[in-house]
């Protein structure tokens, strides 16, 4: 079987599972401002990301979020403080994001 046989039929399979509706997982990047200090656990924590649109967004922090501070160094959960600037990568469903990684940009 060609690669491309079988890229499509990962595509087809994808779509499939996108049809059945609650299998459906976006990965996004979020630009926005973090509005209140986070709320930090032993392994994780959540905050919410404020948009340009105005709308906020929960992120949810678990032991395999990366948070990348300003310049470049790895940070935690304690640095994300309401007013910094933020860019979310992760997994969007159900009206929040669990956070593969959050860099800070100011």
């Amino acid at each position: 079987m060609s690669w491309r046989c079988i890229r499509i039929l990962v595509l087809l399979f994808a779509l499939a599972i996108a049809g059945c509706g609650d299998g459906v997982v976006i990965i996004s990047t979020n630009l926005g401002i973090v509005a209140a200090d986070a709320s930090c656990q032993n392994n994780g924590g959540e905050f919410n990301l404020r948009n340009d649109q105005g709308l906020f967004v929960l992120v949810v922090l678990n032991s395999n979020s990366t948070i990348v501070l300003a310049n470049g160094t790895a940070g935690t959960c304690t640095d994300l403080t309401a007013g910094a600037h933020a860019s979310v990568r992760g997994a969007e469903s159900n009206g929040q994001i669990t956070a593969r990684q959050v860099s800070l940009l100011n």
